[in-house]
C-alpha cells in the first residue's frame, strides 16, 4: 500500500502497550501517527518544563520567604558630606537607619566609581549604623549602597544608592591664621562634628603652632596631626570653659616646605558620640618670630614707663640642648600668688613669686627638667598673665637666661 511503512521501537514498558513482549513493548506506528506521537511528545515536554519553571519560581518564592524579611529591609542611607568639617577629603562617612529583625546579622556596604557597579564590600556589625571609608581618591565621584545580613546568611537588596565626590584637602579646610572657633561649640559653631581641618602653605623649618581648645573633657580626646603626622593631644579643659593659649613645635621634617600642608584637630569620639568641643585661634609662625630669643637683658611685659607691648604674654626661645637646664628670671610688680604662669613647650613649671607693688624682685632660679625639653628643636619658654586679658595689670620680666 502506497505512503504506508511499517517500523519498529523498542520503547520502555507503557500503561498500554500494544504488544506486550516481557519489560518492554514492540510498537508498529504509521508516519502520520509519528507526527502526532510527536507534537504530543513535545506537548508534554513543554508541560514539563513549564512545571519545572513553575517549581523554580515557587522554590524562590519560598526561598525569599525563608530569609525572614531580610529581603524586604528598606534601608534609608545617606552620606555627610554638605556640611563644611565633615566633608572629610579623602574620605565618606554613611550613615542609615537601623533594622530591627531579630536575626539581623549585619551590614554589608559597597562602593565603587560607577553607579550599581561596586568593589568588594565592608562588613561591619549589627549594631553599626555609620561607617567612614578611608583612603578615597581626590576629585573622584564614588557611589555607596548598604544591605543587610540575617543569620542565616541571607542578604537584602541593595539600599538606595548615594554618591560623592571627594573634596581636595585644601579646598576643604580653613586657611591659617584662623581667629575664630570651630567644632561643637555650644552656643557657637557645631558644624566641625569630629575634626576641623586647617591649611597653610609651605614654609621651610621648624614652626611654631598657637591654638586653644574647649570643653576638652579626656586626655585622648583631641588628638592633632600635621600632615599625617600624630603630633600629640590637646590637653584637658574645664566642662563647657576655654583652656588657655597652647604652643607646641611643628618639626621641620613634619613640615611642606613648597607644597600646603594639612593640620587637622580630630575629636576621636566622634563619631558615634557627639560630645561638645572645639578648638580656635589658631597661627602658625615661623622661627624667626619664636620669641625673644635667650639670654635676654631687657624687661618687657607691662611696665609702667617701659615696655608695654606685651599684655599678657612675653614669649622666650632658645635653641635646642640636651639634659637639665636652669633658668634665671626677675619679675615685675607680681600681686597675687597665682598671677604669672610659667610655661616651658606647653609644660607648665609653676608661678612666679609674689613683689612688692611696682617693684622687682629678687632673681629667680628654677631647674627645666631634661623631659621637657627639646635636645634638637627649638624650646618656647612662656611667661603668661593669668589676668590679662580681660584684665591690664601691671607687670614684667626681665633679665632672663637658660644655662
Amino acid at each position: 500500500m502506497r505512503g504506508f511503512h511499517r517500523r519498529f521501537q523498542l520503547s520502555p514498558r507503557s500503561s498500554e502497550p500494544i504488544f506486550k513482549q516481557g519489560a518492554c513493548r514492540l510498537a508498529a506506528y504509521d508516519t502520520d501517527q509519528t507526527d502526532q506521537i510527536n507534537q504530543i511528545d513535545e506537548i508534554n515536554q513543554i508541560d514539563q518544563i513549564n512545571q519545572i519553571n513553575e517549581i523554580d519560581q515557587i522554590n524562590q518564592i519560598m526561598g525569599a520567604k525563608n530569609m525572614r524579611q531580610v529581603a524586604k529591609f528598606s534601608l534609608i542611607i545617606f552620606i555627610i558630606f554638605a556640611i563644611p568639617g565633615l566633608a572629610i577629603a579623602g574620605s565618606a562617612t554613611l550613615h542609615w537607619q537601623p533594622n530591627t529583625e531579630s536575626d539581623l546579622a549585619g551590614y554589608r556596604i559597597y562602593y565603587g566609581t560607577s553607579s550599581r557597579s561596586y568593589g568588594p564590600y565592608v562588613s561591619v556589625g549589627k549594631n553599626t549604623t555609620s561607617y567612614t571609608l578611608n583612603n578615597l581618591t581626590e576629585g573622584q565621584t564614588y557611589y555607596f549602597a548598604v544591605t543587610a545580613v540575617d543569620t542565616s546568611g541571607n542578604e537584602s537588596a541593595y539600599s538606595h544608592e548615594v554618591s560623592k565626590t571627594i573634596a581636595s584637602e585644601t579646598t576643604s579646610s580653613i586657611p591659617l591664621p584662623a581667629t575664630g572657633s570651630y567644632g561643637m561649640i555650644k552656643g557657637g559653631d557645631q558644624s566641625h562634628v569630629n575634626e576641623v581641618r586647617f591649611s597653610f602653605g609651605g614654609k621651610p623649618g621648624n614652626l611654631r603652632l598657637s591654638y586653644r581648645v574647649w570643653d576638652v573633657d579626656v586626655r585622648k580626646e583631641v588628638q592633632i596631626i600635621l600632615n599625617g603626622h600624630v603630633l600629640g593631644y590637646a590637653p584637658v579643659t574645664g566642662n563647657n570653659k576655654w583652656g588657655r593659649t597652647h604652643t607646641i613645635v611643628l618639626p621641620d621634617e613634619y613640615v611642606n616646605d613648597s607644597t600646603p600642608n594639612i593640620l587637622r584637630f580630630n575629636n576621636t569620639y566622634n563619631p558615634p558620640k557627639r560630645y561638645w568641643w572645639g578648638v580656635g585661634d589658631v597661627s602658625i609662625v615661623g622661627i624667626s618670630t619664636f620669641g625673644i630669643p635667650l639670654p635676654a637683658t631687657g624687661s618687657y611685659g607691662m611696665i609702667k614707663g617701659g615696655d608695654q607691648s606685651h599684655v599678657n604674654e612675653v614669649r622666650f626661645s632658645f635653641g635646642g640642648k640636651p639634659g637639665n637646664l636652669r633658668l634665671s628670671y626677675r619679675v615685675w610688680d607680681v600681686d597675687v600668688r597665682k598671677e604669672v604662669q610659667i610655661i616651658l613647650n606647653g609644660h607648665v613649671l609653676g608661678y612666679a613669686p609674689v613683689t612688692g607693688n611696682n617693684k622687682w624682685g629678687r632673681t629667680q632660679t628654677i631647674v627645666l627638667p631634661d623631659g621637657y625639653v627639646n635636645d634638637s628643636t627649638p624650646n618656647i619658654l612662656r611667661f603668661n598673665n593669668t589676668y590679662n586679658p580681660p584684665k591690664r595689670y601691671w607687670w614684667g620680666v626681665g633679665q632672663v637666661s637658660v644655662k
